[in-house]
């Protein structure tokens, strides 16, 4: 249960309807701070990050970063945002229209771990956790934004899979969180702490093929 003072962070910053921090202005500064501050926290963490880094780092005024974002807590926030929000975009769609369950789930089970080990991604997730140590309703935001909103969307094509008898699942959010984790195998966790991995495309399908082999045992449906 999230404590009253994670609550309370969690609301500071959470996007606010019409605050500046959450609209794209037509010049494209939010994107050019957004950029600075992607790369100054890569390069020195969330701890070590200073709003007058990353002000630089976007070359502009801080007086013009504070119009933007009133914190590092809230501008990093808005950038795992910013950053979950494009590489949902870039994932491969569900083809709701392919009646092969299984060719659909595979594109999307190799789509899914190329993304998870985007060095981008597994930097993003290192400071997250790091981050929520002391504020975890970063890693809250992540989390809903990210696994949670995952799980989610798969889940609707499970539910409509089942309704038209290509598989039989009681509980889709449970199907769909066992679905991410046996795609990524052995292959993304190792990344998060520094340690080999294969990361071959010959492994990600590999994996991912084992993965719906499993997955297709449990959950297609059974003869009368």
């Amino acid at each position: 249960m999230t404590s009253p003072a994670s609550r309370h962070a969690l609301q500071e910053i959470q996007p606010r309807t019409g605050d500046a921090a959450t609209q794209a202005p037509p010049d494209g500064k939010r994107d050019q701070i957004l950029a600075g501050a992607r790369q100054v926290f890569r390069s020195q963490g969330f701890d070590a990050a200073s709003m007058d880094g990353v002000a630089r780092a976007a070359g502009v005024s801080k007086g013009t970063l504070y119009v933007y974002f009133t914190s590092k807590e809230g501008l990093f926030a808005d950038l795992m945002r910013a950053d979950l929000q494009a590489a949902a975009e870039q994932q491969a769609i569900l083809d709701r229209n392919n009646p092969d369950v299984r060719a659909v789930m595979h594109a999307y089970g190799v789509s899914f771990v190329r993304r998870m080990l985007e060095p981008e991604h597994i930097a993003m997730v290192r400071m997250v956790i790091a981050a929520s140590i002391k504020l975890p309703a970063l890693g809250q935001i992540f989390y809903e934004a990210g696994p949670e909103h995952g799980v989610n969307h798969l889940s609707g094509y499970l539910i409509e899979c089942t309704m038209r008898g290509q598989l039989d699942i009681a509980d889709a959010p449970l199907a769909a969180a066992q679905f991410y984790e046996l795609c990524q195998g052995s292959i993304v966790k190792p990344l998060f702490f520094g340690a080999p991995s294969d990361t071959s495309e010959a492994s990600i399908q590999r994996t991912v093929a084992s993965a719906l082999d499993m997955f297709m045992g449990r959950y297609s449906p059974r003869g009368p």
